[in-house]
């Protein structure tokens, strides 16, 4: 196993420093707070239908309080 002192991310030059999960929570982004272009949110919400699923159909809620 190799041991090093740097995480992925530091490596690739995504951050300059250790994240605590604190710090990778408070700034969590929420699809209902922030917009996503038209064709991301057509996957997002599953609205897309895929040709190789027979039956596929649109997820609808019916047990979520």
């Amino acid at each position: 196993e190799r041991v090093h002192d740097t995480t992925p991310a530091m490596r690739a030059g995504v951050t300059k420093r250790r994240l605590k999960l604190k710090d990778i929570l408070k700034e969590r982004l929420f699809v209902t707070r922030v917009g996503l272009p038209e064709p991301w949110s057509r996957y997002y919400w599953r609205k897309v239908v895929t040709r190789r699923i027979r039956n596929c159909r649109e997820h609808r809620l019916r047990f979520a309080a």
